[in-house]
């Protein structure tokens, strides 16, 4: 999926400093998120934007997640639901 997808879906960009990404590529990177109304996040990075991640809150502390690799298409259908 294009970043200007991830954008008309509703995630929101946080920029990175990340000193690795910026000596490979030039720039920190990015991350792309968008807050489910379960609490739950789909996330996605910017050297990896075709393979989001949904992070699911422990039950007994939210402020951890269990993370789950899923598909584009999964993502979209997450949202769609939401």
């Amino acid at each position: 999926m294009t970043y200007m997808n991830y954008i008309k879906l509703g995630f929101e960009r946080s920029d990175l400093d990340c000193r690795v990404m910026k000596e490979i590529t030039g720039y920190g990177g990015f991350t792309l998120t968008k807050l489910l109304k379960n609490k739950s996040i789909i996330q996605v990075v910017s050297d990896d934007l075709e393979n989001p991640q949904l992070l699911v809150p422990y039950r007994t502390d939210p402020d951890q997640y269990y993370c789950v690799n899923i598909t584009t298409e999964i993502a979209e259908s997450l949202i769609e639901l939401d």
